[in-house]
């Protein structure tokens, strides 16, 4: 212990910590927001090409992954409407304490890490969850087509078993035979509820990745509570 021991409560350096858990819990909340909306986005503008009506529809990862941001923003007002500047009137002294500082700082990389890591789940399960909905969805709609292929070719094979009359005329039906085939109704029911259960699952999913970032702001809001000013009687009463 110092001569002076409010300098080693409240040195002049412990708004440091304060100013550092600002700027990691926007940088870190940010990036984590930026990675999500990046992943899932490049994603729903791939299938919007080929499905633009969807893509309202598929914007839910982007709309999450842009709360991080808020997320981070809400606790970093928090921490800076706690910290004070210099007090004039007592030799600019400072009344933020390291106790402070030290709960400031890891409530901001409390907050931070979260948002991080819940943008990149959001991200990851946003971009697998839209690529095989628009798999699924792609074979659902009306003009949905199937390649007979192999199923020409073996028809072909089959025929050269047979006659030459029958030869020719199962050549004549096997070229009628159109290439590509419509979906059965029965085949476009099953993909629709494919595609239904495949959005569920990933809204659930999605829900619970941005719990976690949620979670890192309500501690973050928790610890930047915690107080320990070096008033004025305090200093008179140390000196």
């Amino acid at each position: 212990m110092s001569e002076f021991p409010y300098l080693d409560l409240c040195p002049p350096y412990a708004p440091i910590f304060g100013f550092v858990g600002i700027f990691l819990c926007v940088s870190l909340g940010s990036f984590g927001a930026a990675v999500g909306t990046f992943t899932a986005g490049r994603a729903i503008l791939t299938f919007s090409i080929r499905s633009p009506h969807s893509i309202m529809r598929l914007m839910l990862p982007v709309i999450m992954s842009g709360v991080l941001g808020v997320y981070a923003l809400v606790v970093a007002v928090v921490i800076h409407s706690s910290m004070s500047p210099p007090d004039a009137s007592n030799k600019n002294a400072t009344t933020y304490s390291l106790y402070k500082g030290y709960a400031d700082l890891a409530a901001g990389l409390c907050c931070g890490v979260s948002c991080l890591a819940a943008g990149l789940c959001i991200g990851t399960v946003g971009n697998v969850g839209v690529r095989a909905i628009s798999f699924h969805q792609t074979t659902s709609s009306n003009q949905a087509i199937i390649f007979s292929h192999f199923n020409n070719r073996n028809r072909k094979a089959n025929t050269k078993t047979t006659t030459t009359t029958s030869t020719n005329r199962d050549d004549k039906s096997s070229e009628s035979t159109p290439l590509f085939e419509m979906v059965s109704p029965e085949q476009e029911s099953i993909s629709k509820k494919n595609v239904e259960s495949l959005f569920v699952g990933m809204v659930v999913m999605l829900i619970f990745s941005e719990a976690i970032a949620l979670y890192g702001m309500i501690v973050g809001v928790m610890l930047s509570q915690k107080r320990f000013a070096c008033d004025n009687n305090f200093y008179s009463n140390s000196s």
